[in-house]
C-alpha cells in the first residue's frame, strides 16, 4: 500500500483530508506520490493497493471517519478493500469497479450496501 504513509502523518498531526480515493491495482497516474504536495491544502488523500499486497495485512484504520471512494479493475478486490474500509470505520464508503459490478454506496449509520 503506498500514500497511506503522509495520511496517518497529516492525521496525526490533528488536521484531516475532506475525502480519501483508494486504487486497488496500479494507479497509472501516481496521484498517492503527488497528493500531500499537489496543493496546499492536501484535500483528497490518494491512496494505492498494488496487485502484490496481501488483503489481509493491511490496516486501514487511517480512514476512521473519513468519507471513502474505492475504485479498480478486479471487482471482488475492489469489494473486499471497500468492506475493509467501512469495517475500519470510514465514515462512508463508494465502491465501483470496472468488472460484471459497477458500483455501491454506504453512508453513515446504514447498515446496507445500496447498488447504484
Amino acid at each position: 500500500m503506498r500514500g497511506h504513509q503522509a495520511l496517518i502523518a497529516m492525521r496525526l498531526r490533528g488536521v484531516c483530508p475532506s475525502a480519501a480515493f483508494l486504487t486497488v491495482g496500479t494507479d497509472p497516474d501516481k496521484l498517492w506520490q503527488d497528493w500531500p504536495t499537489a496543493n496546499p491544502w492536501s484535500v483528497i488523500a490518494q491512496v494505492e493497493i498494488p496487485e502484490r499486497d496481501a488483503l489481509t495485512s493491511l490496516d486501514f484504520r487511517f480512514l476512521v471517519g473519513l468519507p471513502v471512494h474505492v475504485h479498480g479493475k478486479d471487482a471482488d478486490r475492489t469489494l473486499k478493500v471497500a468492506q475493509m474500509s467501512l469495517d475500519a470505520g470510514a465514515k462512508a464508503v463508494c465502491v465501483v469497479t470496472t468488472g460484471d459490478f459497477k458500483g455501491a454506496f454506504i453512508g453513515e449509520g446504514e447498515t446496507q450496501w445500496r447498488d447504484f
